[in-house]
């Protein structure tokens, strides 16, 4: 049993791919090729977690790459240039296999698990995870007019999850860790609607509040794991205020 749970990364990884690869040359319809790739990459996550829904681990482990997956899917449907496509299921792909890889150590060989090693890649994927679904959110509520309180909704439920997950994961108590995630997740959402009045591209716009979810978490977990220091303080308002200035004065504005 070990031994099959030992190739499941590489199994995630060619099923990952193999479905980028027949969305973007159009060999299958885009939508059973979604949930075909999603459903396989989900079960095989689901049975390297040895499929135990009763934890909250197995819901954040098996539930952060699926996101991750299937907003990578959104933002794929955004882009037009074949080299773009490629690159976004490469790096997808890795992503997702560098995660399995974690999970399994974590899961399976906890003797070979380097500690924070789930935190700090998962940080990544939520805030990757964060930028495709608002440029899929803000793109589509463009093209096809979609009301504004359908996507906040969305957003919101999405964004709940992620700061939850990522607050849980290092490992925040529930309660202060549900009250924060409550919190960012409405203060995100009034970000989400102001920024999609903004004259400004999708892009532009999601990179805006992958910025602010960088910042809060990162500070909201320095204050849980007593990390909270001017230094810190100091490096995530420079961070997040240079990113800022960065894409307010590269934007272009319409």
């Amino acid at each position: 049993m070990i031994l099959i749970h030992r190739f499941t990364p590489f199994f995630i990884l060619c099923s990952a791919a193999s479905g980028f690869a027949a969305v973007v040359v159009s060999a299958l319809p885009v939508l059973p090729g979604l949930a075909l790739t999603v459903a396989m990459v989900a079960f095989l996550f689901a049975r390297l977690c040895r499929l135990s829904p009763r934890s909250f681990q197995f819901w954040y482990l098996t539930g952060t790459p699926v996101t991750f997956l299937l907003s990578s899917f959104g933002f794929l449907l955004l882009l037009e240039r074949p080299l773009e496509r490629w690159a976004l299921a490469a790096a997808t792909s890795l992503l997702l296999f560098l995660f399995a890889e974690l999970v399994f150590a974590y899961v399976h060989v906890p003797a070979t698990y380097r500690a924070y090693s789930i935190e700090h890649l998962s940080l990544g994927l939520n805030v990757l995870t964060t930028f495709f679904l608002s440029s899929f959110a803000f793109g589509t509520g463009m093209l096809l007019q979609l009301p504004l309180w359908l996507s906040s909704a969305a957003f919101a439920s999405s964004v709940a999850f992620i700061m939850f997950g990522t607050l849980w994961v290092s490992k925040v108590a529930v309660r202060p860790a549900l009250a924060y995630a409550l919190a960012g997740t409405a203060l995100a959402t009034e970000l989400f609607a102001v920024i999609s009045y903004l004259p400004t591209g999708y892009y532009v716009d999601a990179a805006l509040i992958s910025v602010f979810l960088y910042v809060f978490l990162g500070l909201t977990r320095a204050r849980f794991l007593d990390k909270m220091t001017k230094t810190v303080v100091g490096r995530y308002s420079a961070v997040g205020s240079g990113l800022f200035l960065l894409l307010m004065g590269t934007a272009r504005w319409t």
